[in-house]
Formats: structure tokens, C-alpha cells, sequence
């Protein structure tokens, strides 16, 4: 079901690309490409927005031509899950309905736990061609103070 998603994802990509002569924003793109990809392929809808967005987002750095992609999950389109075990699982809606990947509980699930408690949050999770995943994580940090910086002792 991965393949499948990278698949299509990167099929729509590549077919929004085609439509780039035609239109001058993200939103033209949107609007040229939606119901033809949502009868066309078998995605969640979000997937559909996804594509087409990276498909604009990269026009000028592709010059046309792709050999691969990213996928990218928002919060529309992941979750992470506990079984009754209280393994870990990310859940990921693909189609019209979501499926299950167990987490293997390494270093780098460890490390992220440890970023989840300092704060960080997850923001999406980004699927690569060899289907690994990748989470993207943010912080809001706090502003830094500055202190005013006394000349009197320089003299």
C-alpha cells in the first residue's frame, strides 16, 4: 500500500508539473488538477492538496524533469497510536482509510520521545522514495532577552 501511495503521489506530481504553462499560482494549479486527480486516483484528498503544493513548490529548482519525490503526511494524515501491548504505531490515512506501521523502538524512536517531552512537536511526517519516514519537528522558542550594553566600564 506504500508503493502504491508513492505511486500515485508521485504520478500526480509529475502530471501537475504538465500544467505549470498554464497557470500563475499554487491556487490555478489546485483548481486545474483536483477533480481530475480525485476521480483518477484512489488518495486521500489531503494527498491530492500535498502533490499538487510540492509540484508548485518545486517548478523552479525541477526545470521539468523528476525522477523522485517526497510525501508529505500533515496532521490531517498522521497519528501515532499505542496497541493494546502499548507498542507503537503510526498510523497513516492513504486512501479512504488508514493503516497501521509498528515503530521499531530504536535509538532514533528513543531520541524522538525525548524531543516530544522537551516540547518539540510534530508537525508532519515525510515519506521518501525508499519508503522510510522522516518526522518534521518544531519548537516555538522563547524570545531571547537583550541586555542593554553599558559603555561606562570601556573607558
Amino acid at each position: 500500500m506504500l508503493k502504491e501511495a508513492y505511486a500515485s503521489f508521485f504520478s500526480m506530481v509529475k502530471e501537475a508539473l504538465g500544467y505549470l504553462g498554464e497557470v500563475e499560482s499554487r491556487a490555478e494549479l489546485h483548481e486545474k488538477t483536483y477533480r481530475l486527480f480525485r476521480g483518477k486516483y484512489e488518495v486521500a484528498s489531503q494527498l491530492i492538496i500535498e502533490a499538487t503544493s510540492y509540484a508548485w513548490s518545486a517548478r523552479k529548482t525541477i526545470n521539468g524533469e523528476i525522477s523522485k519525490c517526497v510525501v508529505r503526511f500533515d496532521k490531517r494524515l498522521f497519528s501515532f497510536k499505542e496497541t493494546k501491548r502499548g507498542n507503537p504505531v503510526l498510523s497513516l490515512r492513504l486512501s479512504r482509510e488508514r493503516i497501521g506501521l509498528p515503530i521499531s523502538q530504536d535509538g532514533a524512536y528513543r531520541r524522538l520521545r525525548q524531543h516530544l517531552k522537551e516540547g518539540w512537536k510534530m508537525t508532519s511526517i515525510i515519506m521518501k522514495q525508499n519508503l522510510s519516514f522522516l518526522t518534521v519537528l518544531s519548537k516555538t522558542m522563547p524570545k531571547p532577552t537583550i541586555r542593554p550594553v553599558s559603555y561606562t566600564h570601556l573607558r
